[in-house]
């Protein structure tokens, strides 16, 4: 689709990609191989209840009872917030032991994502270890060497504790990028990085900042340079944190999530 658009000089912008794509996966969604069995009264209450949804506006149509699961994906805002129901919709699937539909929907979503006339700037990662995750695309190279690569390492049971706060971390630059939410995506990969000091060096007490003291970065065969690099990153995102610095850019918390990927990728490698 990308090179017909081109081919007839139709320029779109992002809000009309956003709406291609919520229109896109509205039809997946009403088709015969979903409504069919896709949506009942159980996802939806669950549905409702984590997003703060109104069950009983939402569960009757003109004095019918039935599933109106059009309602599950209206009157949202902005494309994040509809991001945000997806997510949560894939998330219920999921738990509700519906992993097979939940995957291929994410499936489905992925291939939308890249029949898209203009990056989105999300993609979406499917696994067979949980439900798919929408995620902040950023240079399509990095993010395939070093954040897939990195959620792919930590899919195994010993590395979940790292895996939950770096993913946490990406969810939460999914959201708007507001100084409080960008701050907590620093918290989070502070997190991951410390839980990885923990579990490379077993010991609980130990964090990322105590990779620098006691020589213990050359344990995990880092040279001087890479010393360096990620010294400066706990630096950075240290007083991020403590409000040192605080005229950060959402540019700038995507580099901590790289070099914070890069970071878990050779430790976990060289333990």
């Amino acid at each position: 689709m990308k090179q017909l658009y081109k081919r007839f000089g139709i320029t779109i912008d992002s809000k009309r990609a956003e709406s291609i794509f919520q229109n896109k996966v509205k039809n997946q969604l009403e088709s015969v191989a979903f409504c069919s069995h896709l949506i009942n009264e159980t996802i939806l209450w669950e549905f409702c209840d984590k997003l703060g949804i109104d069950y009983c506006r939402v569960s009757k149509c003109k004095g019918l009872e039935h599933i109106n699961y059009q309602v599950m994906f209206n009157d949202v805002r902005d494309f994040s917030e509809y991001l945000l129901r997806i997510q949560t919709f894939l998330d219920i699937l999921w738990e509700t032991d519906d992993t097979g539909t939940s995957k291929d929907l994410g499936e489905i979503i992925e291939l939308i994502m890249e029949e898209s006339p203009i990056d989105l700037g999300y993609r979406i990662k499917v696994s067979n270890k949980k439900a798919p995750q929408i995620l902040p695309s950023g240079c399509k190279l990095l993010d395939e060497k070093v954040v897939e690569n990195v959620l792919g390492l930590l899919e195994m049971e010993q590395y979940a504790g790292i895996r939950s706060n770096f993913e946490e971390g990406l969810r939460e630059f999914l959201h708007p990028r507001t100084k409080a939410t960008l701050k907590n995506v620093v918290e989070d990969m502070t997190t991951a990085c410390d839980n990885t000091v923990k579990m490379v060096f077993n010991d609980s007490h130990l964090g990322f900042k105590h990779l620098f003291k006691d020589n213990r970065w050359q344990k995990l065969k880092l040279n001087a340079q890479q010393k360096q690099i990620f010294f400066s990153l706990n630096d950075w995102m240290d007083k991020i944190k403590h409000d040192v610095i605080t005229d950060y850019s959402k540019e700038d918390i995507e580099s901590i999530i790289y070099l914070s990927a890069i970071f878990i990728r050779l430790a976990v490698n060289k333990r």
